[in-house]
């Protein structure tokens, strides 16, 4: 089957619609661990999920090497990501700008993601991982810049070594990752600079 066949359509409005979304990206990265809808979906390839759809139409160009992990990679995703964004896939975590992950399957790519360095700490790499939902997984209380008090965050599907990988890079502070977990239509954010306790 050819990618002409495949191409989902993205946005309906590119311009409008990545500049609504990129609001939510900003909201939930500026409030973390707060699950915010996402205001408009685009037609995407299944397996991506239309939420990290949004991130990838609204925060992807031709300057950012983006890593898919293998379950994720095929035809559609391929062309989808080409055609709407041109960012250059790479091979591993550690060379991308941007990581999409299922969160069953992220461990060892969050590991491995950029973390930047004394001098650049802003070269780092940024999570994309995929959830089936915010309230059925294991849950960490965050603290940190942005949230008043504490807050809990319990990703579907995210295990715990997962976790343990999030609360390591967070220790690297200024350093470290950036993370944005999606679903189908929602999104929430960790930075780099929030802090985790795992409960129970």
């Amino acid at each position: 089957m050819s990618s002409a066949q495949t191409l989902a359509a993205g946005f309906d409005d590119p311009v409008s619609d990545s500049a609504r979304a990129f609001r939510v990206i900003l909201d939930v990265m500026s409030r973390p661990g707060r699950v915010t809808q996402l205001p408009l979906l685009p037609d995407a390839p299944d397996s991506l999920l239309g939420g990290a759809a949004a991130v990838a139409l609204t925060l992807l160009d031709t300057d950012t090497p983006v890593w898919l992990e293998p379950s994720l990679r095929s035809e559609p995703v391929s062309a989808f990501l080409a055609f709407h964004t041109g960012a250059p896939v790479v091979s591993g975590p550690e060379a991308s700008s941007f990581a999409f992950m299922p969160a069953a399957d992220c461990e060892s790519a969050l590991r491995a993601l950029r973390v930047g360095t004394s001098e650049y700490p802003d070269r780092s790499g940024t999570a994309v991982i995929l959830v089936d939902g915010f309230d059925a997984g294991l849950s960490a209380s965050l603290s940190g810049p942005g949230i008043d008090g504490s807050t809990v965050l319990s990703p579907t599907g995210l295990t715990e070594n997962a976790w343990l990988a999030l609360q390591d890079n967070a220790q690297l502070f200024p350093l470290g990752f950036d993370t944005i977990f999606v679903s189908q239509d929602a999104a929430a954010a960790l930075p780099r600079s929030t802090r985790i306790e795992l409960k129970g």
